[in-house]
């Protein structure tokens, strides 16, 4: 009897572990086939998310809603001709409305945002998971140059991922380098250097050298500091960038086109402008047969044309690339987008080199307004339109309005640049002017003397119209009333070079050679007033042919 029962409890104890067993390997089951359905539905809203286009529906919605008037007034029995002239005048006040901006709002209260409360809400137990739909909404976020919204998604993703999968692997380094980039359009420039330096040598130790990710990481450092202005440093980067580029990924493909165009750029800023040409002109004639006219990357090499011809002061030829990139922009990214409003700035810059001051003036307003919106106030770029905005106010002889922007410039470049960037020597070179506009004549030495050196290694080269703008400002400076024996002659040599630079440049019979011919010829009646027994009113009279009829 007490066999039969030990048997007996044996025989229960066997039954339960096996259904213990089953329940946990049903469990086991269900849970794989949870994790897979969550894959599939994971896969399914990244291709979704990856695939919207504001421009696309921006260009749908417009047809569909002017359909729709159509219907609705047949419908309504309009006549045919009645019909056409009411479409005809809605369609015209709809071409006011930005349809990309409009679209991209729309997707973004409609898709974007809910997508990111529904990965609030219902991957909290799938990290793998909710940090992959992150990171493609952080993306979209950043093509669409909503910054702001794709920074916090972008950072989680991050974080997630080095949690879960670690340091070393490719989806960490992916948000790494993502992080680095949207660090670096924000205008965060030192929090972006440290992240793209992380993410180069995570790509180096994982994926080896020639990898496309490492490589196009080499590219994204070159691009970095080069706009901290360290151009030096960033052109090995952007050199192996362009060769691993063209060797791995060969020769049309879009990561390829940007280096080439990163290089033009690089040499033109280095004042290597034929060395530049073929860059731009190769990078142009592929993006437009392989991506399209209306491809982003297309649409920065038509801009950059344009920036290399105005370099070159070849004006009329530089006017169309620059129009064709903002028409294009404005329609394929909208009114707000970063890109847009840079072709914004550059038509400003352009039609102020024509002399067309009045029609450049709104264009700098605007991408002043909508930078300081869209970008903040310490941003880069909304530093360069006050600058830009400061020098018109300046050469209108608006002192007040040029005084508050060149110095707003200024202060803001020191602090987000540094004191030796290119960008922060060129405002510092614009308040110098003005406070030679306003005779502070002291105080313009004091700001612009320290620069000489500085100016000259930086912009012999690359820019040369900086160098005469400091010549000429502080030789005004050094030559401003009250006669000193010290600073003239230091005067003489500032506005002699000058003079000879921009004769080298425009020829001696352009407006700004012959203005700065009058004022040499002044300031040599001046110094001779001082010292008649110098023989410089022989060189006033030397000079005064020279300057014709000056404006």
């Amino acid at each position: 009897q007490i066999a039969r029962e030990q048997r007996d409890l044996a025989q229960e104890a066997k039954t339960a572990a096996d259904e213990q067993r089953d329940r946990a390997i049903d469990a086991e089951a269900a849970t794989a086939q949870r994790a897979a359905e969550l894959e599939q539905v994971s896969d399914f809203q990244t291709n979704m998310l990856a695939q919207v286009d504001p421009t696309q529906a921006g260009v749908l919605l417009t047809r569909n809603i002017l359909a729709k008037l159509e219907e609705a007034l047949t419908k309504a029995g309009a006549p045919a001709e009645a019909r056409r002239q009411q479409v005809d005048t809605f369609e015209q006040s709809l071409m006011l409305v930005n349809a990309t901006d409009l679209a991209r709002e729309l997707i973004d209260q409609t898709i974007l945002t809910p997508a990111v409360e529904a990965v609030n809400t219902s991957f909290a137990d799938q990290p793998a998971i909710d940090s992959r739909l992150r990171q493609v909404l952080a993306s979209r976020y950043l093509d669409f140059g909503m910054y702001e919204a794709s920074l916090p998604l972008q950072q989680a993703a991050l974080q997630t991922r080095r949690r879960v999968v670690g340091d070393d692997h490719e989806d960490t380094l992916e948000s790494l380098s993502h992080l680095a980039t949207l660090l670096h359009y924000q205008g965060r420039l030192e929090e972006a250097e440290k992240h793209y330096r992380e993410a180069l040598e995570g790509y180096r130790r994982v994926l080896g050298d020639d990898a496309p990710d490492t490589i196009t990481s080499i590219g994204k450092l070159g691009a970095l500091l080069f706009a901290r202005g360290r151009m030096q440093e960033a052109e090995p980067y952007l050199q192996e960038a362009l060769e691993g580029h063209r060797r791995v990924l060969g020769e049309e493909h879009r990561e390829t086109l940007l280096s080439i165009n990163n290089m033009g750029f690089l040499m033109q800023s280095q004042g290597r402008l034929e060395e530049a040409e073929p860059y731009y002109r190769e990078s142009l004639e592929k993006s437009r047969r392989i991506l399209g006219d209306d491809d982003p990357n297309t649409l920065v090499s038509i801009n950059n044309m344009g920036f290399l011809l105005q370099a070159q002061r070849k004006f009329e030829e530089a006017e169309p690339f620059w129009r064709e990139a903002l028409d294009r922009r404005r329609r394929v990214l909208g009114e707000a987008h970063p890109d847009t409003l840079n072709s914004i700035n550059n038509m400003g810059f352009l039609l102020q080199q024509q002399g067309k001051v009045a029609e450049a003036e709104p264009f700098w307003q605007e991408a002043l307004e909508k930078r300081r919106q869209q970008l903040g106030p310490e941003h880069p770029d909304t530093l360069w339109s006050m600058g830009n905005l400061g020098g018109l106010y300046l050469v209108t002889g608006r002192a007040d309005e040029a005084k508050e922007m060149l110095t707003g410039a200024y202060q803001g470049r020191r602090k987000v640049l540094g004191e030796n960037h290119p960008d922060t020597i060129g405002s510092a070179i614009n308040l110098g002017a003005l406070l030679v506009a306003q005779q502070q004549f002291v105080e313009a030495r004091s700001l612009l003397e320290p620069l000489e050196p500085a100016v000259r290694e930086l912009f012999a080269q690359a820019n040369p119209v900086r160098v005469i703008s400091l010549l000429l400002h502080l030789g005004r400076a050094r030559a401003g009333p009250g006669f000193d024996p010290v600073q003239y002659p230091l005067a003489e040599a500032n506005l002699l070079e000058a003079h000879g630079m921009l004769t080298a440049m425009m020829g001696a019979t352009h407006v700004e050679s012959r203005r700065v011919a009058q004022e040499l010829s002044s300031f040599y009646t001046a110094w001779h007033a001082s010292e008649p027994t110098g023989g410089y009113d022989a060189k006033a009279a030397e000079w005064t042919p020279r300057a014709g009829e000056t404006p």
